[in-house]
């Protein structure tokens, strides 16, 4: 478990040399290392993995604009989270956000 979040913040480490702080791609290490924390972890470490993803959450909005269909797919992580902790609003309504957005950048159905 250690190992999946130490191979996470070395993506994390390595993307942010390259590009600097300030880069789509590094949203993409943090949203790993959210999952894995998620995946490997628990409920317990509940807050770290929030705060993973609300970081890749902040960085694509920043970087890609707030419409961008990642940041769907980061507040569907959100809502998985969220659900698996036992906390329904939440979850309810991160997954709205992801359809949100998934809606707008799909059109009328």
């Amino acid at each position: 478990m250690a190992r999946t979040d130490s191979l996470a913040n070395a993506a994390w480490a390595a993307l942010e040399h390259a590009y600097g702080p300030r880069h789509p791609d590094i949203a993409v290490a943090r949203e790993l290392l959210g999952r894995s924390i998620k995946n490997y972890h628990g409920r317990s470490e509940r807050p770290r993995a929030l705060a993973a993803y609300q970081e890749a959450v902040r960085m694509r909005v920043e970087t890609l604009g707030p419409h961008d269909p990642s940041i769907a797919g980061t507040f569907h992580e959100i809502g998985n989270l969220e659900r698996s902790s036992g906390r329904a609003a939440a979850a309810f309504d991160a997954l709205r956000m992801a359809l949100a957005l998934r809606r707008e950048q799909s059109g009328p159905v």
